[in-house]
């Protein structure tokens, strides 16, 4: 037809002004699928979920969520840094005293870190925003090195005052129950400083930018122009390995991902269609916190054993608080 009107509402495709009708489509198994194929990008946006804290639109989906997390974020921030502030110029005569003083500092600061990753998140809506949609950068967003850096902080964050506040219940536990026990200061400066190491090591190892870490991190690797390429129509290891191989009669079958994209590139007269966009461990969902439970093979025994020493510390936490008590009863007795 003239008007191109026989075209349109046609079953099996998505019209990317949005309205079934155009002459721009793409097939439906398109949709949803990280690769902008409209020229608009719209098939990347209102079809497709981004979260339960998060739209088409915007990085946290509503204005009430956005304002709560900027208040929250300030009064954490502002509370924890005046209780520290507090707390560190107490001037205390006794050791235990010290030792406490020392492990709640430790809490306020980690949880200090959790306000600034709050505040962080609502500058990032504000930034996305003002450049357009938020499904329209999602892809950018989840692999730049900003959501990598909130990632990092919210797991320093968590973590550390799960630890400390696990460490603070053991100590605890240990001089309510041993009446002579007696702890130093150093011992416990030093078990802090393991823990905090042990801890930011934690929150590091999955951006640590080598092939073996990051095949084991690594939440996606997308090839960006991979509709234009005519060697392959999919991300398969395998067959990029084969292929490379067939130009690098002495190559390893245990070349880098990388590397083999890069030769890739340079048997090519067109190297963009070897372009990849890798999301990194924390950028598995748009609010940058690591999926511990994410389904990955080589994963397995890192989230076993993630999940077993969180286990561990909730019960020694729980334990240590449920004690304190019965034994101030047996002792008032």
């Amino acid at each position: 037809c003239p008007s191109g009107s026989d075209e349109n509402r046609c079953p099996g495709r998505f019209y990317c002004n949005g309205n079934d009708t155009g002459t721009t489509w793409i097939e439906e198994s398109k949709v949803c699928d990280n690769l902008k194929d409209c020229p608009n990008g719209k098939d990347e946006c209102e079809l497709c979920s981004h979260g339960a804290l998060t739209s088409s639109k915007l990085l946290l989906k509503s204005a009430v969520i956005l304002v709560l997390a900027l208040l929250m974020g300030g009064l954490i921030c502002f509370l924890n840094g005046k209780e520290g502030l507090n707390a560190y110029k107490e001037e205390l005569q006794t050791n235990s005293g010290r030792i406490d003083r020392l492990l709640r500092l430790q809490v306020f600061f980690f949880d200090f870190l959790m306000g600034v990753y709050l505040c962080l998140i609502f500058v990032a809506t504000l930034v996305i925003r003002g450049k357009g949609d938020y499904c329209l950068f999602d892809l950018s967003w989840r692999s730049s090195h900003y959501c990598t850096a909130l990632g990092v902080v919210f797991a320093t964050s968590s973590q550390g005052s799960l630890i400390t506040i696990s460490f603070m219940s053991i100590l605890r536990g240990i001089t309510s129950t041993f009446t002579f026990s007696h702890i130093s200061q150093k011992t416990v400066i030093c078990i802090s400083v393991l823990t905090i190491i042990f801890n930011i090591g934690l929150s590091f190892t999955p951006v640590i930018p080598l092939q073996p870490i990051q095949d084991v991190f690594r939440t996606d690797l997308l090839l960006d122009n991979i509709a234009n390429n005519p060697l392959i129509n999919t991300l398969n290891n395998d067959h990029l390995h084969r292929i490379y191989a067939a130009y690098h009669p002495n190559s390893s079958n245990k070349e880098t991902i990388y590397k083999v994209l890069d030769g890739l590139r340079n048997i090519t007269s067109v190297p963009s269609i070897f372009d990849y966009t890798e999301i990194g461990y924390y950028g598995s969902s748009p609010l940058c916190i690591h999926n511990i439970f994410k389904n990955h093979s080589s994963y397995l025994p890192y989230k076993i054993s993630y999940c077993v020493i969180v286990s561990i510390l909730l019960i020694i936490g729980s334990i240590s608080y449920i004690s304190i008590p019965v034994l101030c009863v047996d002792t008032t007795a």
